[in-house]
Formats: structure tokens, sequence, C-alpha cells
């Protein structure tokens, strides 16, 4: 897809520099300039409003596929949080705490299973999102010790 919108855009500038070079006056040459500039605007919006749907979307999906993913486990079930970075583990999320980061940062457009925090964002976080007292307390011990952190998760593995 990427590949059609970058073809459109040079479409645009080829039609546009082509107007202009081929234009025998200023009046020519002013109207060729605006035209151009006014195809690629509504294009650029056009551009942009189609990968807002396309990322709206796709963030909804993941919400809706981590949601269904933790609620196939137990309410009470503790899910392992490691250090992206190091690979050290953190603690262990029950699953609401859990959904809780993934919607949030979700909305952000960030992944659903790495959640980057220090503590300036952590009071932001607080504000804006309320989360549950249980997961501000989690984070905040975590904070005390590193000062910032970015955490990921994986879905353990079910025995059968």
């Amino acid at each position: 897809m990427q590949t059609i919108h970058n073809l459109i855009f040079i479409v645009i500038l080829f039609a546009g520099f082509t107007g202009l070079l081929k234009s025998r006056n200023f009046t020519e040459f002013a109207i060729v300039s605006c035209a151009t500039l006014a195809l690629f605007v509504l294009y650029l919006a056009f551009y942009i409003r189609f990968e807002t749907r396309k990322h709206r979307e796709s963030t909804q999906k993941a919400i809706d596929e981590n949601l269904a993913l933790l609620k196939s486990y137990p309410d009470n079930f503790p899910f392992k949080i490691t250090d992206n970075i190091s690979g050290d583990f953190v603690g262990e999320l029950k699953r609401d705490d859990l959904f809780f980061l993934i919607k949030a940062f979700s909305e952000e457009g960030m992944k659903a299973n790495d959640f980057y925090f220090l503590e300036e964002l952590l009071e932001l976080f607080e504000k804006e999102k309320k989360p549950p007292e249980s997961l501000i307390v989690f984070l905040k011990k975590i904070l005390e010790k590193k000062g910032e952190i970015e955490l990921h998760w994986d879905a353990p593995v079910k025995t059968l």
C-alpha cells in the first residue's frame, strides 16, 4: 500500500513540475503552482485520514485479541513481567491490571506487550488514565528501584 501512496505522490509532483515548465507566463505558472499545491494538500489529507483509520482498526484488533487471550486465564492468574532491556523478572500482575496497561498503551499507539515508564510518566498516567491502585503500587515499587523501566509481558504457555 505504501508503494501506491508513493506513486501517487510522484505523479502529483511530476504533473506539477511539467505544468510549471510548460507555463508560458506568470499567470499560468501561478495557477499550476496553486493547483499542484491544492492537489497535494487534498491527497495528504486523504492519506492521513486513511492511515489514522488503519491505525485505529489495528489498535482495536490488538486490544480485542489481548482481551480474549487474557480472559482465557483465571481472574487471579499471575502474569510475569520482565524488564524488556535486561530480561530480568520484576514482578507479577493480575489479569485486570495487565489488561488495563494493554488498553491504555494500545490507545497511545504502542505495542500491546511493552510499557515504558518514568516517574513523571507514571504521575501523568495516574492522573489521566486512573489505573487501579494495585497497578500504581506495582509500578511505583519498580520505579523506586530503577527510576525508569520498559516492562514486557508474554502470554504464558498453557499446558494441557
